[in-house]
């Protein structure tokens, strides 16, 4: 899970709700178990972004990372991607928002690895509203103004849905599989609509 300063991995528990508070709701980011597996990113910042960075390096503790998405793909790797909501500069509610790209954590390796939108993805927009792995490894990322794009990352090859061929219009906001249909449909929000696609290799 991600949000604006930080991210970090909770452990899911079928209860909601106990009278010892462990209920999946009511625990903090480091009262989980077990503790050899705790992931924590933003809790310091050391120098030379260095240990628990908050995904990105920032100069400061307490600077803003705007966590847009997360997911994980099949070979295990967590990715975050960074797409503010608003840009109101300085004195605005979401001062120091920006877009910081996209990032992959190998929890063996305790490793980040930094991605471009533009240069990498393939994307028109460093915003990346969201973000979601398919089934077979293939990431899709979604931008509030520029369309959406469905990267392959061993054939490095890419794809783009765009409004008109696919996709109600360019803007996309939200992205969500469903898993319970066979194939798996992609839902995609956009302004003027949302659409699903059945997804195939």
């Amino acid at each position: 899970m991600g949000g604006r300063w930080a991210a970090g991995k909770i452990l899911w528990v079928k209860e909601n709700w106990t009278a010892d508070k462990k209920g999946w709701f009511q625990r903090g980011g480091d009262s989980y178990k077990p503790r050899a597996r705790r992931v924590q990113h933003g809790r310091q910042v050391p120098r030379r972004c260095g240990g628990s960075r908050p995904v990105w390096c920032v100069a400061t503790e307490g600077d803003v990372i705007a966590v847009s998405a997360t997911t994980v793909t099949p070979d295990g790797l967590n990715w975050f991607a960074s797409g503010p909501y608003s840009y109101q500069g300085p004195r605005g509610c979401n001062a120091g928002d920006r877009d910081l790209g996209v990032a992959s954590y190998d929890q063996k390796k305790f490793q980040f690895t930094y991605y471009s939108p533009t240069a990498d993805i393939g994307m028109a927009e460093t915003n990346v509203r969201d973000m979601l792995a398919l089934p077979d490894g293939r990431i899709v990322f979604a931008g509030p103004r520029q369309r959406a794009r469905v990267l392959d990352r061993k054939t490095k090859a890419r794809k783009v849905m765009r409004g008109g061929s696919g996709l109600p219009d360019d803007a996309v906001q939200r992205l969500e599989l469903d898993l319970m249909v066979n194939p798996p449909t992609l839902h995609v929000s956009t302004n003027s609509g949302a659409t699903s696609i059945r997804i195939t290799p």
